[in-house]
């Protein structure tokens, strides 16, 4: 959502602001937000061969981000080794040649950004990055990269080619996938198929690759002691990700048993089933395996687009809606409902994104979830995530996953929270924040799941920070600038505004309500009491007030819940919000 493209005076300052643009339907072109780049080697050559048995140390190098604060739970019995932090010989004599090394050059490919693209977090000044330093899995939330509508679905769903029979290497999409730069020191762990894991519970064989990210790769595996099927996370190395591995460990676990220590049933965040270490080529990894999920709500997302897209090339009839409502109706219910879930026992999630919900996976594994071809060196595989149907005889179950980022309502482990696009003004302006920060990035990820695109992209400009925009678009889209009251208790009020109505650098705003957004830009009929009510559902979400702010459970009480609910504005309003009964919501405070 951008204001202006140069924020430029004069009439032509008058049109339309450039919002929602990100992914649009019937846009030939458009940015692809994922986290294709990770931490920067400056090696020349990418060391995969295992050296010695040493493990190598995790301690901070030079340039590695600040610490992570540590909740200190559960990092007993990790015994790291030290070593310098020097290029490993090859050892591929010693090891066969189950690993390779590789040139970095052949494979640190810089995907292209269009001229208006927003900047990478390494190139944009620092003053505009204040929030990618210590929160590890929101490094490249602000990284774009450029993909061409033709071939993004195919690309996302990981059709990749068929390897060639005078090939041993399986083709990807190599801006798709993790770069192989990042299996040097402090990377992931080199996974071959076939690999066998041991803990003290179970033994765990590599099926296949089901995803990765900033923080990890995840696996599809099988207990050879069970027959159980799993998706094992194995974490990168370093300080930072061990340490919130160990906190994201504590917090499954307080979530998955109750007062009595007693396993919970039908948990609506997914299940850790074991945690062990992996001992690799340059250190030892946290491994965790989780319950069996599909794919996430971005897949859906997407997966959705894609059929817009083409029922609009072959001009037939489109709805506005991305998903059908009684599925939309679904999903945010639950959403809502897990994250009550967390608020109640008094955890955070800090990152509620699509990424991070995953759908329940209810179909048998078959064999053809086997790849084809397996490679005997190890090489990156193209991510395969179990997809589920989301046919409406066969209601969608959702959980929320990837607690990596999550904290403590009376302890926040990091106050670098939230993935730029579902980031709430408290976090943009150094406000006190609480678990009321989750129900902003839910209400951006409603409009997300309702028109398929971003409520907030922000980008940043020749004067002005992509904060001082993300704040420009808020104000825009809400209609009023946050109170003097609010404001003064805001760390970096004075940094973007200039009084309780202007900002700094942003002279000239273009305000477009909500409801005019979705009736204007995505024609929507507003005398739709299902589009009423999403709109009043969404706008009790982003509140500047944290005590105006609805929690959770008070919003699962909405009448947009009820079936064939008619919207009635008394009925809306008056709708009891009980955020105080919530610990933590509004501020780091000891919970009751």
């Amino acid at each position: 959502m951008l204001i202006l493209n140069s924020k430029q005076h004069g009439p032509s300052a008058q049109r339309k602001p450039q919002r929602f643009n990100l992914g649009g339907i019937l846009k030939k072109n458009f940015a692809w937000k994922k986290s294709v780049n990770s931490l920067a080697s400056t090696l020349d050559t990418v060391q995969l061969d295992y050296p010695s048995p040493a493990i190598a140390g995790i301690d901070a190098i030079p340039g590695s981000p600040p610490q992570r604060k540590s909740s200190g739970v559960l990092q007993a019995g990790l015994v790291f080794a030290g070593k310098s932090h020097g290029l490993v010989p090859s050892a591929s004599s010693a090891f066969g040649d189950n690993y390779t090394t590789y040139p970095a050059c052949l494979s640190d490919v810089l995907i292209p950004r269009s001229e208006n693209a927003p900047m990478s977090s390494s190139e944009s000044s620092a003053d505009d990055t204040p929030f990618n330093t210590e929160c590890i899995s929101l490094l490249n939330s602000d990284l774009t990269s450029e993909m061409n509508m033709d071939n993004v679905f195919d690309s996302y769903f990981c059709c990749s080619k068929p390897a060639s029979a005078e090939s041993d290497v399986i083709s990807f999409n190599e801006h798709s996938e993790e770069k192989i730069t990042d299996y040097s020191i402090l990377g992931y762990h080199p996974v071959k198929i076939g690999d066998e894991f041991t803990s003290d519970i179970s033994r765990y064989r590599v099926l296949r690759k089901l995803g990765w990210g900033h923080f990890s790769t995840v696996w599809l595996c099988s207990s050879l002691i069970s027959g159980q099927f799993v998706a094992l996370k194995i974490v990168k190395l370093g300080k930072n990700y061990t340490e919130a591995a160990l906190d994201e460990i504590s917090i499954l676990r307080l979530l998955q048993e109750d007062d009595k220590g007693y396993p919970v049933d039908d948990s609506p965040v997914v299940s850790l089933l074991d945690h062990f270490t992996i001992q690799g080529p340059n250190g030892t990894h946290i491994a965790m395996a989780f319950e069996l999920m599909g794919e996430n709500l971005l897949h859906l997302i997407f997966q959705n687009k894609s059929q817009k897209f083409a029922a609009a090339s072959q001009k037939e009839p489109v709805s506005p809606y991305l998903l059908p409502v009684d599925t939309l109706r679904l999903i945010i219910f639950q959403l809502l409902q897990g994250t009550d879930y967390m608020h109640r026992h008094s955890v955070i999630h800090t990152d509620i994104k699509p990424e991070n919900i995953l759908i329940t996976h209810k179909a048998e594994i078959s064999g053809d979830i086997f790849p084809l071809k397996i490679p005997t060196k190890f090489q990156i595989l193209p991510s395969q995530p179990l997809h589920q149907s989301t046919s409406a005889e066969e209601p969608i179950e959702i959980k929320v996953a990837d607690l990596g980022n999550a904290t403590f309502c009376n302890l926040h482990l990091s106050d670098h929270i939230q993935t730029r696009q579902y980031r709430a003004p408290e976090i943009l302006l150094g406000h006190s924040w609480g678990a009321l920060a989750d129900v902003w990035s839910i209400g951006c990820l409603i409009f997300e799941l309702l028109t398929g695109d971003y409520l907030f992209e922000p980008n940043l400009g020749a004067s002005f920070t992509k904060d001082e925009d993300h704040l420009a678009q808020i104000i825009e889209l809400l209609g009023v600038f946050p109170s003097m009251e609010y404001a003064q208790d805001c760390e970096r009020y004075r940094k973007y505004f200039l009084d309780n109505n202007s900002l700094r650098h942003i002279s000239k705003l273009k305000f477009w309500s909500l409801e005019s957004v979705l009736e204007e830009k995505y024609k929507f009929d507003m005398a739709d009491d299902n589009i009423k009510l999403l709109c009043d559902l969404l706008l009790k979400c982003l509140r500047y007030d944290l005590s105006e702010r609805y929690d959770c459970g008070s919003l699962m009480a909405h009448p947009f819940f009820k079936k064939d609910a008619k919207f009635d504005q008394r009925e809306c309003d008056e709708l009891p919000n009980n955020n105080f009964n919530v610990p933590g919501f509004t501020c780091e405070e000891q919970a009751p």
